[in-house]
């Protein structure tokens, strides 16, 4: 939270699953509306479509705040990455839901170093071509139903 609530420039974040809990949504959406490039990205192709559902809850605000959300599908993203500012990142196990967040025993590597890093924003600029992103246009063609459903595995957040 604080690294992404001190960006200047960037934050781009790669995790499978996105059920953030509010702390850590409301810097990203902060950060987004203060010009800081804020990307997210997790997969397309969910290996738990609950989790996808309750994920796509969570868009809206995000896209309109200024971030930009890429659905990854080539296949499975399990990367779990941020990178702050193409200064620092952190490569490691924590995925951006509530679980990781609040009661796995998650870890990051924080990587204080340029090269290393851009190696890290080069990853997720390729894996951006492999990717679909996410506007308020895609949003507002879902049905009610699906949105209906949606918010209803949102209702799951804590253990999903």
């Amino acid at each position: 939270m604080v690294a992404i609530g001190q960006a200047e420039e960037s934050v781009w974040i790669q995790s499978p699953y996105f059920i953030p809990d509010y702390s850590i949504y409301d810097v990203m959406i902060n950060a987004a509306l203060s010009g800081v490039d804020v990307r997210f990205m997790m997969t397309g192709i969910p290996d738990k479509p609950i989790a996808l559902w309750a994920a796509q809850t969570y868009y809206r605000k995000l896209i309109e705040a200024g971030a930009r959300i890429f659905l990854y599908e080539a296949g499975f993203l399990h990367a779990k990455t941020i990178q702050v500012d193409h200064s620092v990142c952190a490569v490691g196990t924590m995925n951006i839901d509530q679980r990781s967040l609040k009661l796995h025993k998650e870890l990051m590597v924080w990587v204080f170093d340029r090269g290393f890093t851009q190696q890290v924003a080069d990853a997720f600029t390729e894996d951006m071509r492999h990717s679909r992103e996410v506007t308020c246009a895609d949003l507002d063609a879902v049905g009610g139903l699906t949105r209906f459903r949606n918010q209803a595995a949102r209702l799951f957040s804590n253990v999903l």
